[in-house]
């Protein structure tokens, strides 16, 4: 029989990392209080005081929720920062040329996520010029809440 800490280390080591946050969560909360995965009863602390960090009274046991949206977000920020295969892949295949995200629908399992993640991330986002190689003069968001691409009530043209 595994210990009440035992099972804590084990749900925050292993079960975390199932995929499907409904169910997993449910087996996480039944193994927890009940020692069987499949056997659910009724407890008297709520999974969101579970869910906090020890220092803050709970077992330190993290939401899949929180898990999965850190782990798009960590997808998203790969996505428009880095220049390896899987990131040039997604780029072609979910950015036009210009460098916005196509507005038409292609299936996939993880883009509606990463799409919902990017415009949350460009929304609360602003640009830090560094040495300038890679500024975005109009998609940037150089106001601090938009960008001059869709501020501008009328197309931008810069000439030389």
């Amino acid at each position: 029989m595994i210990s009440f800490q035992g099972r804590i280390i084990f749900i925050n080591l292993v079960l975390n990392n199932i995929p499907v946050i409904k169910e997993a969560e449910k087996t996480i909360r039944n193994l927890l209080w009940t020692r069987d995965p499949s056997q659910s009863r009724a407890t008297i602390v709520s999974w969101d005081k579970v869910c906090k960090p020890l220092r803050e009274g709970g077992l330190g046991i993290r939401r899949l929720k929180d898990i999965n949206s850190s782990m798009i977000m960590k997808m998203a920020r790969r996505i428009l920062t880095k220049e390896d295969d899987f990131s040039t892949f997604l780029k072609l295949k979910y950015f036009n040329r210009d460098g916005d995200i196509i507005q038409y629908y292609k299936a996939s399992s993880i883009w509606s996520g990463i799409r919902a993640t990017l415009q949350e991330g460009k929304d609360k986002s602003h640009w830090v010029i560094g040495n300038g190689n890679k500024v975005d003069l109009i998609r940037g968001n150089w106001l601090g809440t938009t960008s001059l691409q869709a501020a501008s009530s009328e197309p931008l043209h810069f000439s030389a």
